[in-house]
């Protein structure tokens, strides 16, 4: 059956809302698998599938006419995270402009996809205007399918007693209706670093932003000390977010919380420099208000890490043992947002250690962050430990390629990290893959960037688009409540979900490359987060000219 697409305009792009999948016939063939939205003209253009046919075709998706016939390369590797040989189909040739699908003998065609240049200009606002869509405390949608009234106006009386503080606002963190610094200033500093010269800043993100930076201010205390979380002590059932009957609490502060926290208000007090210098100047009182409490405070609040307290479990923890990449982003940030050479010992000590790319990044590893805005224009970092830091990044992702190139879908994920936020994964790397590039010019590095793009978009072993709203095959049941309860059955478009998890308990036996469902019980595969959409937009920002970016 084919699917039903409706288009809605929105401040920010366009949305395709994808209706009932295609049925699947009993003992279907092999795929062709593509980037479900497609590719720009002069980008290497793969399509992958699990068979050895000797030859594709691509037709035009209206009329069938053949545009480029070639010969299928053979079979390569097995890819060890879906436990299956694939076949390249290489369509780079084809760069004229249209909808096109692949054809290949014994095979599924592939679903229908564009090349153009600004093929992810659209993709790109819709991905933006996800971000509002999340807000707290505000009416959402305006009219849309997922509209819904302001919720959650009491935020938050203070866990074990005290006087209650407003915490009003920021955006639900995923698929629930949590809030936490963490995972906030992780957001935030994709949503910035997309706008960072020689792009531009887009007033309609900036603003977004600002509803983000203005729910972080209100968690910092006068004492410079930022809360770690708002949510519920206890989980009850599905609500919408306007008739979330749980209370909702304000926990204790801690110093990863703090430091995420004078990181991205140091970044964002650069980028709001030139539209808002009153509002610039605010956020980076904060955020050194932030680092003076950090110097008083050595060691990890609270120890070992924030945990919930006993009789909390209807929100997340997001602790972190260890707050040393938090400190030495936050040093690097108001390096880079002052020019005060007393935060220079600080980010030099941190490099010194090295290892800034060993980790994946994540909200609890943000030492490749702070790495990446070392390396990013204008920063203050010269000479010798540049250059150290520079070598550190083109030889990790010199051997990412290896990874790349060694795995059939051509993602960049070993078989043991199709964990928790896989999709995740493969779009930070992703994004430090396109550092490296701005660094040398090395085109295989923008090359194997992109193919963590095409694999979130459908070139992967389930064929599935990881965003909803977006491509041929979308999730259509995300774990994501506003989506899971609205009254239409209409998913908010725009959300990065999970991806594949081979340790999901429901999802046993299945190669760590397909384990995931697109269902909405399953959270650990398919709830979306922020700070995954967020590397999503920053990837799609960076692969095409800014006048399709950042800009609204």
């Amino acid at each position: 059956m084919t699917a039903r697409r409706e288009v809605l305009r929105l401040g920010l792009g366009a949305v395709a809302l994808a209706g009932a999948p295609r049925r699947a016939r009993a003992g279907a063939l092999p795929a062709i698998r593509v980037d479900q939205l497609g590719y720009r003209p002069g980008d290497r253009k793969l399509a992958l599938v699990a068979a050895s046919p000797s030859a594709f075709a691509v037709r035009e998706a209206t009329g069938g006419r053949v545009v480029l016939e070639g010969a299928a390369l053979a079979l390569g590797a097995r890819d060890r995270g879906a436990d299956e040989r694939v076949a390249v189909l290489d369509l780079s040739a084809l760069t004229a402009p249209g909808q096109y699908v692949v054809t290949a003998p014994g095979a599924v065609p592939s679903p229908p996809f564009r090349i153009a240049e600004d093929v992810y200009a659209d993709p790109l606002r819709t991905v933006l205007a996800s971000f509002g869509f999340q807000r707290c405390g505000a009416a959402v949608g305006g009219g849309l399918p997922w509209s819904h009234a302001p919720c959650h106006l009491d935020d938050a009386a203070p866990w074990g007693g005290g006087a209650r503080r407003d915490a009003t606002g920021g955006w639900h963190d995923a698929g629930d209706y949590g809030k936490y610094v963490p995972p906030a200033a992780l957001t935030l500093w994709h949503l910035a670093a997309l706008q960072e010269p020689p792009r531009r800043a887009s007033p309609a993100l900036l603003a977004e932003m600002r509803w983000e930076l203005d729910w972080l201010v209100r968690m910092q205390r006068d004492d410079g000390a930022v809360h770690h979380k708002v949510g519920p002590a206890r989980w009850t059932a599905d609500r919408p977010p306007d008739r979330d009957p749980e209370r909702r609490y304000l926990f204790g502060v801690s110093s990863a919380a703090t430091a995420g926290f004078t990181a991205v208000a140091a970044q964002a007090a650069r980028l709001f420099e030139a539209a808002d210098p009153a509002y610039a100047r605010r956020l980076l009182e904060r955020a050194e208000a932030g680092w003076r409490w950090l110097l008083r405070q050595p060691g990890n609040v609270p120890p070992g890490g924030f945990e919930n307290p006993p009789g909390v479990d209807g929100s997340g923890a997001y602790g972190d043992r260890d707050d040393g990449d938090e400190r030495f982003w936050a040093a690097v940030e108001l390096w880079r947002a002052t020019g005060d050479a007393r935060y220079r010992p600080a980010v030099l000590a941190a490099l010194a250690r090295g290892g800034a790319f060993e980790a994946p990044a994540s909200w609890e590893n943000v030492r490749p962050v702070a790495a990446l805005s070392l390396l990013a224009s204008g920063s203050p970092l010269r000479g010798e430990a540049r250059a150290r830091l520079a070598a550190e990044l083109l030889a990790w992702a010199s051997g990412l390629g290896g990874l790349v190139g060694g795995g059939g879908y051509r993602v960049a994920l070993r078989p043991d990290e199709y964990y928790w936020g896989s999709n995740g994964l493969a779009l930070e790397r992703a994004v430090a893959l396109l550092a490296a590039h701005r660094e040398t010019g090395r085109g295989e590095f923008r090359d194997w960037a992109l193919d963590q793009l095409h694999y979130v978009l459908g070139r992967n072993a389930l064929g599935k688009s990881f965003v909803t709203g977006l491509g041929a095959d979308p999730p259509r049941r995300p774990y994501h409540q506003p989506s899971l309860t609205n009254p239409r059955g209409v998913v908010v478009p725009g959300l990065v979900v999970g991806g594949p998890n081979a340790a999901s308990a429901r999802l046993k036996g299945a190669p760590p490359a397909r384990a995931y469902r697109d269902d909405d019980r399953l959270y650990e595969v398919n709830e979306p987060s922020i700070y995954w959409t967020a590397a999503l937009a920053h990837v799609l920002a960076a692969v095409q000219p800014d006048s399709a970016g950042a800009r609204s």
